[in-house]
Formats: structure tokens, C-alpha cells, sequence
């Protein structure tokens, strides 16, 4: 087994590797991980599920921590940029054994799964520390049934943002991917500040850096930025002994004809090795619309680390320099509860391709293939319910599945995932057709503060140009995620590409299992 994994590491380390290949190997990875492990990241349990609350910030889910393997660009880069740095302290001191710091290993530990084979244990000496007892207990069963135990120093079940070593501790390398885009919710941050205070200055981290940038764009020409600048560097931010709550603001200079701003999420993984833009879901690009008409003179941005992770957005009418936040008179969060990525991805494969088995020869936009729906309009048998005073929460009727998903055997595997937790009522596929836009409106009764209410969870399937603002701010959804989003809130689709945008929504009758599951999966 070790051989195996051996191959599959060195073929994704080699350089020009397709995306296509990267993304072969990585399933045959996470195959072989799903027969030595329990974890399989497809677990429904609420506390497998749910969010683990850190002393800044949030950790990951079992379930999704485990999903964090399939992001393949972020593995393949991560896993080139952890070898090439073993490889360079080996150069550096011929015949030293290489000690690591693996800090978040989640339940599969894919670096050191993936990159121990590479090496004898003679030459790599792993520490693993993650705040889930369940994710130690199955990185170390998989390590122990391929066959990796010799390459571990010891397991750590404690919060990296508070350990404290007992010992001084000599570590070569300190590798933490606890983070996600705009370093929000994960605690990237506030883990290097507590580490890297107890490591040498030799250690080299990775990732390197996470920088932050924000761009505006000429309204009239889209690919010409007229501003662009960095609002937070986490290497340079932690070069200083910092204690307060947040670090030094970022002003921007604003002018009436700006409409939104543009926040990019930079990762340096080693050296040359950088992630791109939209390679992986840690550098999707995130936008903010700006109010309109725009009559604040600056955007001020802080990164915060208590009492949780976040990157604020502050307007201020003053042209002066405003670091002090109880000057600043609004507050703008750009992720907040009004939208909520659940910690279980669907295959958008498998979804796609029972989509494009039910699609029309021809059909009208803006109308939508229905897979849930009143059990009359189904059932001719049924007679039509009486006329009721409030239809909010689906309860006037019964609700039947449809011949459409009675077809499809994938969707139909997902529906019955959400109908062994809740009761499911509408579901439909919505389609948007290219160079189209669904106006802002408000679904009064989609949200959980309502008393008698449906939610709706969706899921993409085709998104590829879309930009769905809730709030006025873009929700960047990856075909096959679910997320939750508070619909009674202000909220419009702008599909800008060639290709139609596809959604699965699913309205279902917020149980306590589905509230739970948002409530601790809070980004």
C-alpha cells in the first residue's frame, strides 16, 4: 500500500502535471483512504458534521475536513511545496532527520500520508495536532494501516491556537492549512501567531504567506483595474508582537463612480509553488458592491482575530485617518449568517449528468424542471386542498416526487439524504440563460428567523459565471456544495457567461436537525 501512495505522490509532484490527472490520482487517493479509515467525508452525523468552535475561530467539520482532499489543486500544490521544503532543509544539513509540525491534520493527514512514502522514517519525523479527537483517532488508524506508524513522533489532541510546548521544541518545518478564502472563519492567523512565537526563526511555514488584496475595477472596461491594493499580510502582520483584538486598518480612498470592490485571497504554498486565482476554493475571488449612490469617502478594512476570525469592511465619511473603530459609524461583515456553506459536498458530476438527461429539446427560461411538488399536481387522483390562510411552511399540502426524479437515480440519492433528516417539500432545478439577470427581490417567508417558514438549500450544478449577491455581496458556491442562504434578505443572480447557470434548491421545513447543523456550521 505504501508503494501505491508512493506512485500517486510522485506522479502529482512531477511538474506539468494536467488538471484532468491531478484530479485521477487524487480520487484514487481518496478511495484508498475510505478503505482504511472509517472517515469517508460523506458522514451525516450533526457532530461529525458540525463546526468545532477554536479559541479564535472555527475548525472544520470531520466530514468536511476530510472533503478538503478533493480541492485538488490546493492538495497537489500543497503536497509539491511540503517535499520541495523537506528536500531543501536536507541540502541545507545533510543527514538530519527533518522534524514537522503538522497542525490541523484532520482525519486523513494527507501530508504526511502523501509524503512520508517519499521519504525513509529515518529522514521525516512528523507531530500531528488537531483540536477533534476524531480526526486523530482516524488519521492515526489510517497511518497505522498503511503502514506509516515509524514516520510519527507523537499525536496532539489540543487547540494550536493555546498549546503551549513543555519542552523547547526544534522544528524544521511548520505546516498549517487551516485557512480558507479572505482568512475567514479558520484560524490560520492566530495559529502562526501562537507557533511561530515558539519556533526558531529558521522554521519555514507553510503555507509561506496569505495575503489579501483589494481591487476596483473601470466600470466602463472590466479588465483594467484603476486601484489595487493589499489590505492584510500575514507574514508582515505577525512580524510584529501584536495583543489586541484586530490588526491596523487599510484605508482605500473612494470615488462616486466606483461601484465594487474586489477582494482576492493570495497563497504562497513555497517559493515559487502559488496558488492561483480560482484554482482552488481558498482563491476564489470574492466581490462587494459598494453603496449606491456612493457617498462615504473611504472603505476601511481590519482584520479581526477576536473574538473569531474575520476581514471587516467600514465605511467612514471623514478623510482622515481612521484606525480607531468606534469612529467608524457602520459595519459591514462580507460573510456572515445570512449564508452558510454546509460541511457535505454532492458529486457535481453525477448531478450534471442526470440534469442533462432530464433537459428539454426546448424550453422557456426562468422556467424550471420540477423534482418535488403538491401532490395534486403530481397525482391526478388527488383533489386540490382547501384554500388556507398562510401557505409559508408547505403544510397545506402533501408533496410527491415527480416523474423527472423518479428518473434520476443521483438526485434521487440526495433527496433521500435531506428526507431521512427532515421533511422535504419543493424541489425544483432552476435555470438562468446566459447574459441573464434575476432582479434583487426578497423571498419573505425563506429563512429560518421567520415563525412559519420553508428554508431552501442549494446546490449548483452549473455555475460557472454566475454571481449571486445576497446582501451585496457575491455567494461563491462551487457546483456540488449546499449552502444555506437567508433569502428573506435582498438578493439578485447575474449570469455574465455563455452557459446557462444550473441550481438544485431543495425547500424543506427547518427541523432541529437542520437548524443544529447551520448553527454550528456558521462561517
Amino acid at each position: 500500500m505504501k508503494e501505491k501512495i508512493k506512485k500517486i505522490s510522485i506522479s502529482l509532484t512531477e511538474e506539468g502535471i494536467g488538471y484532468l490527472a491531478i484530479q485521477e490520482k487524487i480520487h484514487q487517493i481518496h478511495e484508498t483512504f475510505k478503505l482504511h479509515t472509517p472517515i469517508t467525508g460523506a458522514e451525516e452525523e450533526v457532530r461529525l458534521m458540525a463546526a468545532i468552535p477554536t479559541a479564535n475561530g472555527m475548525a472544520l467539520g470531520l466530514t468536511h475536513a476530510a472533503q478538503c482532499l478533493l480541492d485538488y489543486k490546493r492538495t497537489e500544490k500543497l503536497l509539491k511545496g511540503i517535499v520541495k521544503a523537506i528536500k531543501d532543509v536536507q541540502q541545507k544539513r545533510e543527514k538530519k532527520v527533518v522534524e514537522i509540525f503538522y497542525a490541523g491534520c484532520g482525519p486523513y493527514a494527507p501530508f504526511i500520508t502523501l509524503v512520508a512514502p517519499l521519504f525513509e522514517p529515518k529522514e521525516v519525523q512528523f507531530t500531528l495536532l488537531d483540536i477533534n479527537q476524531e480526526s486523530i483517532k482516524s488519521a492515526k488508524t489510517l497511518i497505522e494501516n498503511l503502514g506509516l506508524s515509524l514516520y510519527v513522533k507523537q499525536y496532539l489532541v489540543e487547540d494550536a491556537i493555546t498549546y503551549q510546548f513543555s519542552n523547547l521544541e526544534v522544528y524544521d518545518i511548520l505546516f498549517s492549512e487551516t485557512l480558507d478564502a479572505m482568512l475567514y472563519r479558520e484560524s490560520y492567523v492566530p495559529i502562526l501567531i501562537n507557533l511561530t512565537r515558539q519556533f526558531s526563526e529558521e522554521t519555514i511555514v507553510i503555507p509561506e504567506n496569505v495575503t489579501l488584496h483589494a481591487t476596483i475595477f473601470d466600470v466602463k472596461n472590466s479588465d483594467l483595474p484603476v486601484l489595487s491594493k493589499e489590505i492584510f499580510n500575514t507574514r508582515l502582520a505577525i512580524a510584529n508582537t501584536y495583543e489586541k483584538d484586530c490588526f491596523p486598518s487599510t484605508e482605500i480612498l473612494l470615488k462616486p463612480d466606483f461601484k465594487e470592490i474586489l477582494i482576492e485571497t493570495k497563497v504562497v504554498v513555497y517559493k515559487n509553488i502559488v496558488l492561483g486565482m480560482k484554482e482552488s476554493s481558498l482563491t476564489i475571488p470574492y466581490k462587494v458592491l459598494l453603496p449606491q449612490p456612493l457617498n462615504v469617502k473611504k472603505a476601511i478594512f481590519t482584520y479581526f482575530i477576536k473574538p473569531t476570525v474575520e476581514l471587516r469592511l467600514d465605511y467612514s465619511d471623514s478623510i482622515n485617518s481612521v484606525n480607531d473603530l468606534h469612529k467608524v459609524p457602520k459595519t459591514k461583515t462580507y460573510l456572515s449568517e445570512d449564508r452558510v456553506r454546509l460541511p457535505f459536498s454532492f458529486d457535481a458530476a453525477k448531478l450534471a449528468y442526470d440534469f442533462e438527461s432530464l433537459k428539454l429539446n426546448s424550453f422557456e427560461y426562468y422556467k424550471v424542471i420540477t423534482l418535488r411538488a403538491p401532490a395534486f399536481e403530481v397525482d391526478d387522483s388527488v383533489s386540490m386542498p382547501p384554500v388556507v390562510e398562510d401557505y409559508a411552511d408547505g403544510t397545506w399540502t402533501e408533496w410527491l416526487d415527480t416523474d423527472a426524479l423518479k428518473k434520476s437515480s443521483y438526485l434521487n440519492e440526495v433527496i433521500d439524504f435531506f428526507k431521512k433528516h427532515t421533511t422535504v417539500n419543493l424541489v425544483r432545478i432552476l435555470r438562468l440563460a446566459p447574459d441573464s439577470t434575476i432582479k434583487e427581490h426578497k423571498d419573505p417567508t425563506l429563512a429560518l428567523e421567520e415563525k412559519k417558514s420553508m428554508i431552501r438549500l442549494t446546490i449548483p450544478i452549473y455555475n460557472k459565471d454566475e454571481e449571486f449577491y445576497l446582501n451585496g455581496t457575491v455567494v461563491n458556491m462551487i457546483p456540488g456544495e449546499c449552502w444555506y442562504l437567508r433569502l428573506s434578505d435582498p438578493h439578485k443572480v447575474v449570469n455574465k457567461g455563455s452557459s446557462e447557470r444550473v441550481n438544485l434548491t431543495i425547500d424543506m421545513i427547518p427541523n432541529k436537525w437542520i437548524r443544529e447543523l447551520i448553527d454550528k456550521s456558521q462561517l
